[in-house]
């Protein structure tokens, strides 16, 4: 039985699985989550909230 030769692809490997794209999205926004989360922790960012930070992750 012959094996059939495949074509190469057109496109960038990094799409040829549609759950490739998934994992690179989320790597990126959990690098941009990070880079905005430190500024609150450190307290050089202020948001405006009717809750402390304490208080809010008590209501999650």
């Amino acid at each position: 039985m012959a094996i059939p030769r495949t074509r190469p692809s057109a496109y960038p490997a990094i799409l040829s699985y549609g759950f490739r794209p998934f994992f690179l999205l989320g790597s990126l926004q959990a690098a941009i989550a990070m880079l905005l989360w430190l500024p609150l922790y450190y307290g050089r960012l202020v948001t405006f909230s009717t809750f402390l930070p304490v208080d809010w992750h008590i209501h999650e």
